[in-house]
Order: C-alpha cells, then structure tokens, then sequence
C-alpha cells in the first residue's frame, strides 16, 4: 500500500522553510514510526524511481529492492519507541541537494541509538514537472548504531 506524502509548496516560504518544516513534520512522523516498527511512512518520503541510494549506519542500499528490504530491516529491529528527538543544527536547499547536521536521539527499551550528520538528496518526482519532491539520495555520517545501555 502506497502512502502519498507530498512536500506542499506554501505561499510565501522560501524553498529552505518548506525543507525544515518537512523535516520536523513529515519526516519526523516517519522516524517515530519506524522506530515502533513501521517503515511505510518512511518509504513513502522516498521516491519510486530510480536511482536512489542510502549509506547507512548499519547497512547501505541502492535500488528499489535493496530500500525496501533496508527499511523492512529495520522496522523489524525496532519497536516501542520511547524517546525521540531531532535537534536540528543547520540545514540548507540548493535546489535538488538539501542537507541537516543535526543531533538524532532515538529510544526504546534496552536501546540508545544516536546520529549526527545527515545528508538528503531530493528531485521533482511528479510527471510534467510539478513541486512533489521526494527523497532519492541520504547518508548517515556519524551515527553509532543501537547498543545497550544500562537501566
């Protein structure tokens, strides 16, 4: 099942408001969910065509099959998200590239996962060229993966 996430242009944002408002609404809605075990948010910010590519903290993916099988994996690996937090540091759009640098913490019962550098690569996905962009290109840079803490 397909679910639509569209990037809605706003009247009057700049194209950097409208990244940082996707990134703390759309994207953080689809951080939570995978973190309680639903990838479908997540791949729905992702595009459909090719080439897309991911350079994870855990696992890298290209293609369609490879995403999809990344973020099953990882919506199997998490569960009964406790905490999460995006603390946003910097973020810019240059047309199709846009970036954060940013502090991730993430939560669950047994599980501390933490990030740093986020890089995002978006295009037009929309057919005659509308504003619909989604997700075809990220790298985690600095994130440790999950380890057990001590409670």
């Amino acid at each position: 099942m397909a679910i639509d996430v569209d990037v809605v242009e706003h009247e009057g944002m700049s194209q950097h408001e409208e990244f940082i408002t996707w990134v703390n609404t759309v994207l953080r809605d689809a951080e939570v969910a995978v973190h309680n075990g639903d990838a479908s948010l997540r791949r729905a910010t992702w595009s459909r065509n090719d080439p897309v590519t991911v350079l994870g903290a855990w696992k890298n993916a290209s293609g369609q099959e490879e995403l999809d099988e990344l973020f099953a994996h990882l919506a199997e690996s998490f569960s009964d998200c406790t905490s999460y937090e995006f603390e946003l540091l910097e973020a810019e759009v240059f047309g199709d590239v846009a970036y954060t640098v940013g502090l991730r913490r993430a939560e669950e019962p047994g599980t501390n996962l933490r990030g740093k550098i986020f890089i995002r690569r978006r295009r037009n996905d929309e057919p005659g060229g509308g504003s619909e962009r989604r997700l075809v290109s990220f790298a985690n840079m600095g994130s440790t993966p999950s380890t057990r803490v001590s409670r």
